[in-house]
């Protein structure tokens, strides 16, 4: 039976959270051999689509004829991601499978460690033996067991200044990343022979796009060395339809280039998109070039603290103690996941059953105007990856039962988690977040390593003038901050701003072809750098008004995890460009608005 015995630990000092100097739990020491059994050391590194790997310890068990190897990977991408990677270990008499059933999904910037064990190998195989990583269809790592030469690739980064102009948009690339595989979404490595090279960039709207926004897979193509057909990106962050003079950081694109990398490419930024309606007219679209000059680069940092080395977990079958089961509430307080709060009531465990379920409470946060009576509506859903940690063991698990939550009050959900073949109520604790975004954690139990992330929802007060503009007059009343809504799920290493606010209507206004409309998302900017705008993710929907009407509205910014209140810039623009198509100027007020110090978030108890 091959088996693969997994243990995850958060690592959140990425994210601004401060772990107070603990070592997060991860596998154990290691274990004392039994006789027969030798340990070696490995200690090679690769990456293997968004995983960074880390090859610890092997032992060679001579009375199983079992060789096991620790492997810990950590998750360096932006979307949680599942460890299923083959391995197979080969000698010079053949090649033993080491897959085995477990595919954890690991959150971003979190690890899960792994040992792999291959049967019936007659003698150790360190000597001259290999580990090979992934399948045939993909670029495989090789790993030596004795110390020789790997045939393995780790990620490098170099920093780039590269400007590009072209008609509404300015592209700034500000780094290069020659990575293994891509490590968005996608979580893949690349083709045999190949890397991914990742472009970071912020990108500069001059002007309101309004048929095709910006989708850098349809704005960016990339010239190899000499020349030659451009290269399409394989995968990118998300396109915006951006209004004018505002700026998106945090932007990148990956593009597939041989495993020779360094050379002189040129970066392609076309004038429109190269989808859609411009392809019946592809003589129009305009480019402009760049190059980019790619050298060997420096090894990326290790995204997070130090941890001990991977050991193999010895002798895996269940103790022969039968576990206790329990049944006990949970006082640990509430965690925050994007667009909710999630208080956990009780947590209890069936041994035999082997099942363990949380219950709890959830709270919707998200602001908004939405018509429950619309046809169009979809209630609010809590629907997220969920897993236990306990000691390093790891459990995923799913929500059961309805799944739906209140707009208003608290909803009860439920968490079941299988194959739970222990679990300790005093170390256990709760990972839960979308796919696409950080983990939330939350500590069960009194001594669980495992830190508290985020802090709680902040709300507080803003202190601000009037600000006017062309038949509008906003004033910014209150703000909340932490993870507020999950469409758009923030970015790890983000949170969300909500600024709060009641909307007046001038009694002289003139209604246009829409109506009096005033979308927060299209006509509120936070003052960003070099005077671009920072545009909005979101708001709370769009206001409908009459002549000297005032409604209380709000609008929603991502900001760094790091972000302190403060006093910011706010503009203020007298149309949204997407309602006024035709407008060709408009007014535009910025004033300085103060974030008071921000309190505890709303309680669930």
């Amino acid at each position: 039976m091959n088996r693969r015995i997994v243990t995850l630990a958060l690592l959140l000092a990425l994210t601004g959270c401060d772990t107070g100097g603990e070592t997060p739990s991860v596998a154990q020491t290691a274990q004392a051999l039994a006789p027969g059994q030798a340990r070696h050391e490995v200690g090679v590194t690769f990456q293997y689509g968004s995983l960074l790997a880390t090859v610890g310890d092997a032992v060679y068990d001579q009375q199983r004829a079992e060789y096991l190897l620790a492997v810990r990977y950590r998750n360096i991408g932006d979307a949680w991601a599942d460890s299923n990677v083959l391995a197979s270990l080969r000698t010079a008499t053949g090649a033993v499978p080491m897959t085995s059933p477990g595919m954890p999904r690991i959150p971003p910037r979190a690890v899960a460690e792994v040992t792999y064990t291959a049967q019936a190998v007659s003698a150790d195989p360190t000597t001259g033996g290999r580990v090979v990583f992934g399948g045939e269809q993909r670029e495989q790592a090789a790993v030596a067991l004795d110390g020789a030469p790997s045939a393995v690739f780790t990620p490098t980064a170099q920093p780039l200044d590269v400007w590009l102009r072209n008609g509404k948009y300015t592209v700034h690339v500000t780094r290069a990343r020659v990575l293994a595989g891509s490590i968005g979404a996608l979580n893949q490595q690349a083709e045999p022979g190949r890397r991914v090279l990742r472009l970071d960039f912020d990108l500069f709207a001059h002007r309101f796009d309004p048929v095709n926004g910006f989708f850098p897979q349809e704005h960016l193509l990339l010239v190899p060395p000499g020349g030659g057909e451009p290269i399409q990106a394989l995968d990118t962050s998300a396109g915006v339809v951006p209004r004018s003079w505002t700026l998106f950081g945090g932007n990148w694109a990956d593009f597939p280039v041989p495993a020779a990398y360094p050379g002189d490419y040129q970066l392609r930024l076309s004038s429109v998109s190269t989808k859609g309606f411009s392809t019946f007219h592809p003589d129009k679209i305009v480019y402009a070039t760049a190059g980019l000059t790619i050298g060997a680069g420096a090894p990326s940092d290790a995204p997070g603290p130090d941890l001990p080395t991977p050991v193999p977990v010895l002798g895996a079958q269940p103790s022969a103690a039968v576990p206790s089961g329990f049944d006990v509430a949970v006082t640990t307080g509430t965690v925050n996941v994007p667009g909710f709060a999630f208080t956990p009531r009780r947590l209890r465990y069936d041994p035999t059953a082997r099942t363990a379920t949380l219950d709890g409470d959830a709270r919707y946060l998200t602001s908004d105007n939405a018509d429950p009576a619309s046809p169009l509506y979809v209630a609010p859903q809590f629907t997220f990856n969920v897993a236990l940690v306990d000691g390093g063991r790891y459990h995923p698990g799913a929500v059961t039962g309805g799944m739906t939550v209140a707009t208003t009050g608290t909803t009860p959900v439920t968490l079941r988690f299988d194959a739970v073949d222990r679990l300790a109520p005093d170390t256990a604790a709760l990972l839960v977040g979308p796919s696409n975004s950080m983990a939330s954690s939350l500590p069960l139990g009194d001594a669980s390593t495992v830190p508290p992330y985020p802090t709680a929802v902040a709300t507080g007060p803003v202190t601000a003038p009037p600000i006017v503009a062309g038949d509008w007059t906003v004033q910014v009343t209150s703000y909340r901050l932490g993870l507020l809504s999950s469409v758009p799920a923030p970015a790890p290493g983000t949170r969300q701003l909500e600024l709060r606010m009641t909307v007046t209507c001038s009694p002289a206004a003139r209604s246009r072809a829409l109506g009096l409309v005033f979308r927060p998302a299209g006509m509120v900017f936070l003052l960003g750098g070099g005077g671009y705008l920072t545009q909005p993710v979101a708001d709370g929907g769009i206001g409908d008004f009459q002549p000297g009407q005032t409604q209380e509205l709000s609008v929603l910014f991502s900001v760094p995890d790091s972000f302190t209140p403060a006093r910011l810039g706010l503009t203020v623009r007298g149309v949204d460009e997407v309602a006024d198509l035709f407008t060709d100027k408009f007014a535009e007020t910025t004033g300085g608005i103060d974030l008071g110090a921000a309190g505890a978030g709303e309680d669930l108890s």
